[in-house]
Order: C-alpha cells, then sequence, then structure tokens
C-alpha cells in the first residue's frame, strides 16, 4: 500500500466540508468576480449565492428538502449549476441525469434512483426531453402535476419543468417564485436554519457512470467525501481569480462535475460555458473570450489542433490545453512528462495524479502518478485478493476518504472488501516511490471518445434484433481515431444492413454507443480460441484489415 507520497500535503478545507458552507466560503472569497459565464450573462460569486438561495427557497416551497431525490436533465448550463447548488444546500440528494440518454435510458435511471422531482429543460439542440419523458413514462400523459403517481416509477411526484414548452402533467418553473410566496415565513431565516443541519456525511449526489457494465453503476458520494477532494485537487493544475476555464466535459458526469464546475468554484476562475460542440465555433470563443485552461479528451484535442481556425490565429494566452502546458511561473512542459491521472466516479476523479508543476521525472514517464493523503492503494491478484508486491501487476485496490458511500441499492459487501478497500477492475503495478502505472480494464469496457462503453451492453442490444444471432463489440484505431466496431453473426436466412441495424440501435442506445461500423461475417470466420470463446484482440485486428478495404 502507499499512502501520503505526493510532495505536496493535502490542504483541508477550514470549514465544515458541506456545500451550504463551501457556497458561502466562495461567495466571501471570490465577491463580485465571474463565476459562470453564458455567452452574454456573467454570473458573479456573490449573485450565485444570492440566486441559488432564492431557488433553494423556491425548492422549499414545492417540498423538497432533506433526502428528497432530485433528478437534473440539463446540459452544462447556468440552470444546471443553480439548480445543483440550490437542491444541495438544502441537503437534498441530487441526480444527475445524462442529456445522452435515449427515453430508454431515462426511463430506467428515473425508476432505478427512486427520483422524487425531476427537474428539467424543455429541449435542448434536437432533444425534445418533453416529448422524451412521455416516451420514456407512457403513463404520464394523463397524471396530475400536483402529485404524480404511477406505477411504474412510484416515487416521482413532480416534474418541473424550464423553457418555453409546457405539459399538462409537469409544472413551470416560471411559476415556482409564486409557490413561494404564499408561504409566510418561508425566508433566509428558515434557510439558515435548514442548512445549519447539512452535514458532511450527508448523500450530495447519486450519479451514473458512463456505463462500466450492461447498466450503468449509481454511486453515492457525500458531501464531506466530495468537497474534501476537490481540496486536495487544487494543485493538479494551477487555476485561480482571474483564469478562464472551459470544456466540453458534461456536467452528469463526474469529471466535468467534479473537474470541472464544483472545481472551478473552489478556484475562483470563471467557467465559461461552451457555446456549441461545433470545433470552429468552440476554436472562435476561446479566442474571443481569451480562455486559457482548456481541458479536453484526447480525441477532441486532436480535432481542435487539426482545424484550420487553430493554424491561422494565435492562441499564446492557454496556459493548459491546445498542445500547451504551462507550470505555474509559465515554463512550458514537455508534454511526454506530464501524468495522465487515473481515476473514476467511484473516487470523485482522479486517485493518483501528480501536480502540473511537477513534470514527471524520465524514469517514471508514463505513470499515472502517486496519491494524497488519506488514500491508500494496493494491487492484488484479482482472483485471490493476496496483496502482491511492487512492480507485479495486478487489480488495482483503493481505500480512503474519497471512496463513496457505495452503489445504490447495493449493499456495503457488494461494494467493499472486508477491509473497506474498493476493487477497481483496473489492472496495473507500482513501485515502491508510489508511481502507479495502469495497463488495462479487467472487464470488457472500451474507451471512444473520451467515454467507457460498455461492449456487454452493446452486444446484448445487438443480439436482441431478430436478424442477429451473434454480436460482438470491440475499440479499433489509435487515439482519436479509435472507434466502436462490431462484428455480427446473422441469424439464420437473414440479411441485416448495417444503416438500418444502426438506427435500430439508436432508439434504445445513447449516439456514442452505436458502433460505427458493423461488419457481417459468417460464424466460421471468428477467431476462438482452444476453449471456443472469441479472442476479441484478433477479432480487432481482422475488423480493422476489412474495414479499411472498404
Amino acid at each position: 500500500m502507499q499512502t501520503n507520497s505526493l510532495d505536496t500535503p493535502r490542504p483541508m478545507p477550514d470549514f465544515e466540508p458541506a456545500m451550504p458552507a463551501f457556497l458561502h466560503r466562495i461567495s466571501t472569497d471570490y465577491g463580485d468576480a465571474a463565476a459562470l459565464v453564458d455567452g452574454d450573462t456573467t454570473i458573479s460569486y456573490r449573485e450565485l449565492e444570492r440566486t441559488t438561495a432564492e431557488v433553494a427557497l423556491q425548492l422549499l416551497a414545492v417540498g423538497i428538502s432533506k433526502g428528497t431525490r432530485v433528478g437534473l436533465l440539463f446540459p452544462s448550463d447556468p440552470q444546471f449549476a443553480i439548480n445543483f447548488l440550490a437542491a444541495s444546500r438544502i441537503g437534498a440528494l441530487v441526480v444527475p441525469l445524462s442529456t445522452f440518454s435515449t427515453p430508454a435510458e431515462l426511463a430506467w435511471m428515473l425508476r432505478h434512483a427512486d427520483v422524487n422531482v425531476l427537474l428539467t429543460r424543455d429541449s435542448y439542440l434536437k432533444h425534445n426531453y418533453i416529448e422524451c419523458l412521455e416516451q420514456a413514462i407512457p403513463d404520464i400523459a394523463g397524471a396530475d402535476k400536483q402529485a404524480l403517481f404511477i406505477a411504474s416509477h412510484p416515487y416521482l411526484r413532480q416534474v418541473i419543468v424550464y423553457g418555453e414548452q409546457g405539459a399538462s402533467w409537469a409544472r413551470a418553473s416560471r411559476d415556482l417564485s409564486l409557490y413561494a410566496e404564499q408561504i409566510a415565513h418561508l425566508d433566509r431565516t428558515v434557510l439558515d436554519a435548514i442548512e445549519s443541519e447539512v452535514k458532511p456525511s450527508d448523500l450530495l449526489i447519486l450519479i451514473y457512470t458512463s456505463g462500466s457494465t450492461s447498466r450503468p453503476k449509481s454511486v453515492m458520494h457525500s458531501h464531506g467525501s466530495v468537497i474534501r477532494h476537490l481540496y486536495a485537487m487544487r494543485h493538479l493544475f494551477p487555476r485561480g481569480p482571474g483564469d478562464r476555464y472551459a470544456s466540453s466535459y458534461p456536467w452528469f458526469w463526474i469529471g466535468g462535475l467534479a473537474a470541472g464546475l464544483l472545481g472551478c468554484l473552489l478556484s475562483g476562475c470563471a467557467l465559461h460555458c461552451a457555446r456549441s460542440n461545433d470545433i470552429g465555433v468552440r476554436l472562435r470563443q476561446i479566442r474571443e473570450e481569451k480562455i486559457n485552461i482548456i481541458p479536453a479528451w484526447m480525441f477532441e484535442a486532436a480535432l481542435l489542433l487539426e482545424h484550420p481556425e487553430f493554424k491561422n490565429h494565435d492562441y499564446s494566452f492557454v496556459k493548459l490545453g491546445l498542445g500547451r502546458a504551462t507550470d505555474s511561473q509559465g515554463n512550458p512542459i514537455d508534454q511526454y512528462r506530464m501524468v495522465n491521472p487515473l481515476g473514476m466516479t467511484e473516487t470523485v476523479s482522479a486517485h493518483s495524479w501528480e501536480a502540473l508543476q511537477n513534470p514527471l521525472p524520465e524514469h517514471r514517464i508514463g505513470s499515472s502518478g502517486r496519491t494524497g493523503e488519506g488514500i491508500e492503494r494496493k494491487i492484488v491478484n484479482p482472483e485471490s485478493g493476496e496483496a502482491l508486491p511492487f512492480g507485479e501487476e495486478g487489480e488495482i485496490c483503493v481505500r480512503g476518504y474519497l471512496l463513496m458511500q457505495g452503489y445504490y441499492k447495493l449493499e456495503r459487501e457488494d461494494c467493499f472488501d472486508k477491509d473497506g478497500f474498493f476493487h477497481t477492475g483496473d489492472f496495473g503495478y507500482m513501485y515502491e516511490d508510489g508511481h502507479l502505472y495502469f495497463t488495462g480494464r479487467r472487464d470488457e469496457i472500451v474507451k471512444v471518445s473520451g467515454v467507457n462503453v460498455s461492449a456487454v451492453e452493446v452486444e446484448q442490444q445487438l443480439m436482441a434484433e431478430d436478424d442477429v444471432l451473434y454480436a460482438y463489440v470491440v475499440a479499433i484505431g489509435e487515439d482519436a481515431a479509435r472507434i466502436l466496431v462490431a462484428a455480427v453473426v446473422p441469424a439464420k436466412n437473414a440479411t441485416p444492413d448495417e444503416t438500418h441495424l444502426k438506427q435500430r440501435l439508436r432508439q434504445h442506445l445513447s449516439s456514442y454507443k452505436v458502433p460505427k461500423r458493423i461488419v457481417f461475417l459468417p460464424e466460421k470466420e471468428l477467431p476462438l480460441s482452444p476453449a471456443g470463446k472469441v479472442m476479441k484482440g484478433k477479432l480487432g485486428d481482422q475488423l480493422e484489415a476489412v474495414i479499411s478495404k472498404l
């Protein structure tokens, strides 16, 4: 096991680590500095505290209180941030929901999380969430918006819609202030009293992974674990007042929520909401708003760097991103000496990392870094659970303050071993100095476009189609060119069509889970092991060769 090997000690918050105190502290520390920037709209830290207090009172007025499960279905915009902070400061358990979700996926998460109140945008880009919800929950159409009672979603009581489009079964967000005004004595004194009872041990978020099994796992984190780890991660890369941050990491996943939204607020920098997913528009926004911190998935970084808008303009003001990284003194850092932190939803993002201003030594190139005070890691034999010597590859296990409280609807012994360690499913090895090297996943998770995709989930959906006998999903290509592909053995006498099959998959799976290419193979051409199992490594090479000739 390895603890406290980072050069910098873990900073601890000097206030009770719960969201009410977090909000009060950043409002006091940063005042009129810009917190959120969305086009022509800028919200200061002081305004953010005041606005979230008003919304918190409105949420109280419609029955949301400590422990209420509040679903959020918003893009990464100020409304997401305001509602997240407002709900969390009164002790509600917030459930961020992916805007990529199909109706079937949304229906499952709302049911699984026992969401009591759903706050949602009416639409976003090409998504109409009113229609999506009516497809997800068919019985909602005739329900009473004052108090929903639907057998398919027995805990769902209210849906509150933000935007111009309404529904007979939903309350309009514009009416929330009226509800609050009609309740006598519902004021800041009451809010202060409620906030004083929100404690670090209370659950803050129930957040879904991007898909590490056939169903995404629902991870529970407390106020204390999230806020303490935000402080620990402050030195991962230097940012503070005067810096301007923008990223496409969605806030409904842990990376965007912890490292993006909450991490930016803690540091005092301005968080700029992305104008568009279009690469040219994003580069123009970076120039016009002088955004100087731009973390991105590898495939996104490649697209940004290869776009004509990048080659034709000056981006020297960027200190992290677009191929640039500088230390705290502004000196360039060699890209190959930068750490690639290793973490997961279950550990509030990174459990192994290095501060940006501490480039990796030559003999530790490729390391995911060390860890911080209060965190323990060990490498074990995945079959026996026995701890392995330094340098020997096995499964990475983690224990400490950053660890989740557990998976929702699973008992503790189903989440942790008898010593309280979480077995991550990641494989790697570690040296005596604490540097950890990641070598791969234990299960069949493939990463494409920066997102984990369960091969099993996609395979099961393919094999649910009548014209598919077997399906095997792999990722091929390197870095930015990495894509999801499927080998399909057609059912007897069936002649499935690639385009039509992908269209059917999109009805059940998020777009990033749909294979870019589907190759049809006779069963006899599948590469098999002596035990009769498909060898996915060889299958990937085979599919790559086939696709290159198409």
